[in-house]
């Protein structure tokens, strides 16, 4: 697995996390001014968004037939404004 200096070596990522699922920032590099505090909301909306999807992915097989647990990772892209992205896998913001 690639080191969080890895990560944010890589073109256009501005900060690489890890995170617990319980929401606990763990480790964090940032190219911006990013303040602790900061990393730790994002930490918690990770975390919250992770269980959620984990949850609901739980319910799948069942129905459809098809594997949809242990998760992997999660995309979350913005609407509007400058573009904007943010990659989960495992616990680790990218």
């Amino acid at each position: 697995m690639a080191t969080l200096q890895e990560l944010l070596d890589l073109q256009g990522v501005v900060v690489a996390g890890e995170f617990d699922f319980e929401g606990r920032m763990l480790d964090y590099e940032a190219k911006m001014d990013m303040p602790e505090e900061m990393a730790q909301m994002a930490a918690q909306f990770c975390a919250a968004v992770s269980v959620m999807l984990n949850t609901m992915a739980s319910s799948f097989p069942d129905r459809s037939g098809m594997t949809w647990v242990p998760q992997r990772g999660w995309t979350y892209s913005r609407g509007s404004g400058p573009r904007a992205s943010q990659t989960v896998v495992g616990g680790r913001i990218r």
